[in-house]
């Protein structure tokens, strides 16, 4: 797929994070756009999205009343500089290994091709966030995030369970889980405590369509979605 220079290190950068949070992670490239909508042709952009907290392809039981790992993506939109190939058009949607994007991203700074390795066993790759119907729900501080962040990896470091560190709400969001700190620290999209930029914004809305949050950052998106027993 055509894509600038740029924006392939951008995304090495992205994916590098990702590995950092799961060694042996998938990522799911999806080309969105390309088609005449109403206003004209659409330009088509590259949606790649990972899955840094989930519950796991097999979770371990849970007591009663314990809670379970919310599932939280993190999202980056790249545009595409020209028409997708026949092969790999507005219809591509492929879950493929992490590591397999990153060692063809190593060899090329032209073009991004997709790994012929699929996997089909990554359950996050089968939610798509809605495209439609967000509201807003509250809005947070980059800084109260990393905190967050923070806070939340030293207790499960301690022994705390997983689900009932991540899952509990993040003030001020409405109800969002706090994985999606965690997940919008470890990708990068939170701004670097010793440096500051002018530009960034005071505060991070955060919107709600149904199950689901999306943390809107400069940088990517971060999408969450509550089990369907615990959504408020």
């Amino acid at each position: 797929m055509p894509v600038t220079s740029a924006a392939l290190d951008d995304l090495a950068s992205f994916l590098q994070r990702a590995v950092l949070a799961d060694a042996g992670g998938a990522v799911r490239l999806q080309v969105l756009g390309g088609r005449h909508g109403a206003g004209g042709p659409q330009r088509p952009v590259l949606a790649v999205t990972v899955a840094p907290l989930t519950a796991g392809a097999r979770p371990p039981a849970r007591q009663p009343g314990q809670a379970e790992v919310p599932t939280v993506l993190g999202m980056r939109f790249i545009a595409l500089t020209g028409a997708a190939s026949a092969d790999e058009g507005a219809g591509l949607d492929a879950t493929v290994p992490v590591r397999g994007v990153l060692d063809r991203l190593a060899r090329t700074h032209q073009d991004l091709g997709v790994p012929p390795e699929r996997i089909v066993g990554a359950a996050w790759a089968g939610l798509s966030p809605p495209r439609g119907g967000w509201s807003a729900s509250g809005s947070v501080v980059a800084s109260a995030l990393v905190d967050a962040a923070s806070r939340g990896a030293d207790h499960v470091a301690a022994g705390q369970a997983r689900g009932a560190v991540w899952s509990a709400e993040l003030p001020g969001t409405g109800g969002a889980p706090s994985g999606m700190a965690f997940v919008a620290h470890v990708l990068g999209f939170l701004p670097d405590a010793t440096t500051s930029d002018p530009d960034a914004p005071a505060e991070l809305p955060v919107l709600r369509s149904g199950a689901w949050w999306r943390l809107v950052t400069p940088d990517g998106h971060v999408v969450a979605r509550r089990p369907a027993a615990l959504a408020v």
